[in-house]
């Protein structure tokens, strides 16, 4: 991400490899951009790859899955080329699709305002309030951006921000694990407001929580996988996926500022002219949509159109 400044990155690897300006970077926690994160994580699988001496490390294969079938020996991989694979185990890991530019009203979030050809006076509009979005309004921002952003997402939910706290530590024993959804939350937030109750953070617990995330996923049932899903994701990820107190202080000052909206609505539709992206909104909790209109320019004037962008997390 071409922001200089992004959500917090932690772990003792990272901290004690990062380096900024020459000087080595200290353990606690960083502020850095995804991009020195991305290239870091991208270090740590190069020596893993497979080579021309080495056939049995790690490759990296760019293709279309089209099937997955379950064999006696284990998995068999079918690409659209025609091509097969074979394994013991697949595991689908497919991380955040990358946004199709469709149009000239679209921008990915992964390209700098600038070199997206953003103007400084347009309008925008982000799809998502989470992480990436606090990216991309913090390149805005620091690109000199004028024109009103407003980020909307179902709920209107901003990231919270990280405080140096330690995680709590949690005996695996008292996890619920197979609990339904209502038995697992009700743990949690009884964990949360006992702790909170002492004087103590509900980070931490958030935290404590993190080395049995993966287990208490996948003993939820396939019901209860899709109610978190569908009713406590975004409310779980802005507490879990956070931001740095420095991050928090400018989006703040851009919301005081009146630089940044958040909205909680959902996008009924897009449509694209020659004056930028109309767009058709449902406010949380209304009945009727509303029209958010493009700005309208010609050759050479000074306005600018609306741009989309999807951030969605």
């Amino acid at each position: 991400m071409p922001s200089p400044i992004n959500p917090i990155i932690s772990g003792a690897g990272f901290a004690h490899d990062k380096t900024t300006d020459g000087e080595p970077g200290s353990r606690a926690m960083i502020p850095s951009a995804r991009r020195i994160y991305g290239d870091y994580i991208a270090s740590l699988i190069a020596p893993l790859l497979s080579d021309a001496e080495r056939c049995s490390g790690l490759r990296i294969i760019r293709g279309e899955c089209i099937s997955i079938d379950q064999r006696r020996y284990g998995v068999a991989i079918t690409l659209a080329d025609g091509s097969c694979h074979h394994g013991d185990f697949a595991v689908l890991a497919t991380g955040h699709e990358m946004a199709t530019c469709r149009s000239g009203c679209y921008v990915d979030p992964w390209i700098s305002p600038a070199d997206a050809g953003v103007d400084e006076d347009a309008r925008i509009l982000i799809l998502g309030t989470g992480l990436t979005m606090v990216d991309y309004v913090l390149s805005l921002v620091l690109a000199g951006h004028k024109g009103p952003i407003v980020a909307l997402s179902r709920r209107g939910l901003l990231p919270h921000a990280h405080r140096s706290v330690q995680p709590l530590p949690i005996d695996q024993a008292d996890v619920p694990f197979g609990a339904d959804m209502t038995e697992l939350l009700r743990w949690l937030r009884k964990l949360v407001n006992d702790h909170v109750a002492e004087g103590d953070d509900w980070r931490s617990v958030v935290d404590g929580i993190r080395p049995f995330s993966q287990q208490i996923w996948q003993r939820l049932s396939i019901s209860a996988r899709h109610r978190f899903l569908e009713h406590a994701r975004a409310w779980w990820d802005v507490h879990r996926h956070r931001m740095a107190p420095e991050v928090e202080n400018r989006i703040n000052a851009a919301i005081a500022s009146g630089l940044l909206t958040i909205m909680a609505a959902k996008l009924c539709v897009i449509e694209l002219g020659d004056a930028g992206a109309l767009i058709r909104y449902r406010r949380r909790g209304a009945n009727q949509p509303s029209v958010r209109s493009p700005v309208r320019h010609s050759g050479r004037s000074s306005q600018s159109p609306t741009f989309a962008i999807s951030a969605w997390r």
